[in-house]
């Protein structure tokens, strides 16, 4: 019995495709249902289910891998994904050092042993080192190793996994853009990569802004940072735009808003937006999904948050909301009970922002 890596046949698959006896199975309805093998030929079903336990095909390999990326990378249900977008980045780059990678090192593990993937352990590219090292073990597999490893030779001299590694080295370097010794060290990395620095930009911006905490006094460092730091990638200049404006609301007062609907008594209205009101419900098998409930202006007010739909009106009173988390898609509103509501097609983050300074006046109001 074999164990290990199968060897490879073309001609076997050829063959197998192109067989008379399997063609005229097939056309005769004769093929056994799968898992029936048993039934025509014992002894090759056992040896088959000995054979694929014992054994792995080159194509195997890709089914591994995906298998491996589809489950680390599983999509957690919305209420996950609005409450982790409020949380921290989940980064760890406490391995890199700023500028510590030498292209000549790089060089001569990529000429030596790059089919094994040693340049990228070498930049610490983890999962491309290990396809190439897992591939290189197989029967064909120097046939993709090696136009790999001359594509990641122009990339080395070309200076793109510097400056992925520099940039990464950068985000680990710092907790949030507002440190002092920040600016300085962009400033050095776009003269360091003047080409390819714009590519990393987003990248760079896109953890490190997420840190700052908004208090109403980060405006006016957001906008100096803006202005020192040159950017060109539009994605980093709006999300540094959308900080400044959420903080500079932070600090202006509360407004009353004049409505066209049908308030209670001694309601006042603060927030009006276009909105999509969803709601968190669940199936037989207990998977949560999302189902749309109706779409129209959704306002908060000093009692309620409600919408005044196309056919019917929703709200949520503000003495049953547990909690308001804001994500990039839309805003979670938890209750004390029932189902959940998720409201998007709005601004998510200016949602909440108003919606913290009315629970700050009732609160005053009520002292």
């Amino acid at each position: 019995m074999k164990f290990g890596f199968r060897t490879p046949s073309i001609k076997r698959r050829i063959s197998s495709r192109v067989s008379i006896k399997r063609n005229l199975v097939h056309k005769a309805s004769l093929k056994m249902p799968k898992g029936y093998g048993w039934v025509r030929n014992p002894n090759r079903y056992i040896y088959n289910k000995v054979y694929n336990r014992t054994t792995i095909g080159t194509g195997n390999l890709g089914w591994l891998i995906g298998t491996y990326s589809s489950n680390t990378n599983k999509r957690s249900n919305t209420k996950n994904e609005a409450m982790s977008s409020q949380k921290q980045p989940v980064i760890d780059y406490s391995s890199y050092r700023f500028k510590s990678r030498n292209k000549k090192v790089a060089w001569i593990l990529s000429f030596t042993l790059g089919i094994f993937g040693a340049h990228q352990f070498y930049y610490r590219r983890y999962g491309s080192a290990s396809a190439m090292l897992l591939i290189s073990l197989t029967y064909y597999g120097l046939w993709i190793t090696v136009p790999w490893v001359v594509l990641n030779i122009i990339k080395i001299t070309l200076g793109y996994y510097d400056a992925d590694y520099d940039a990464k080295a950068l985000v680990s370097k710092y907790n949030t853009v507002l440190n002092a010794y920040f600016i300085d060290d962009y400033k050095w990395y776009k003269k360091e990569y003047p080409k390819l620095y714009s590519k990393y930009e987003f990248f760079i911006f896109k953890y490190l802004t997420n840190k700052v905490e908004l208090n109403g006094s980060k405006h006016e460092q957001l906008a100096l940072i803006k202005e020192k730091c040159g950017l060109t990638n539009h994605s980093a200049i709006n999300k540094l735009n959308k900080l400044i404006e959420y903080d500079r609301l932070i600090e202006q007062p509360l407004e009353q808003i004049q409505v066209d609907y049908e308030l209670y008594n001694n309601e006042t209205c603060y927030y009006v937006s276009d909105c999509i009101w969803n709601e968190i419900c669940r199936n037989r098998s207990g998977v949560e999904y999302l189902k749309e409930i109706e779409r129209g202006k959704a306002l908060i007010t000093n009692k309620r948050i409600v919408l005044f739909g196309r056919e019917k009106n929703k709200r949520i009173y503000l003495n049953r909301i547990r909690n308001v988390f804001p994500g990039e898609e839309g805003c979670y509103i938890e209750k004390d009970k029932g189902r959940n509501a998720f409201l998007t097609n709005m601004d998510a983050m200016t949602f909440y922002i108003q919606f913290q300074k009315v629970i700050k006046k009732i609160a005053n109001e009520s002292k």
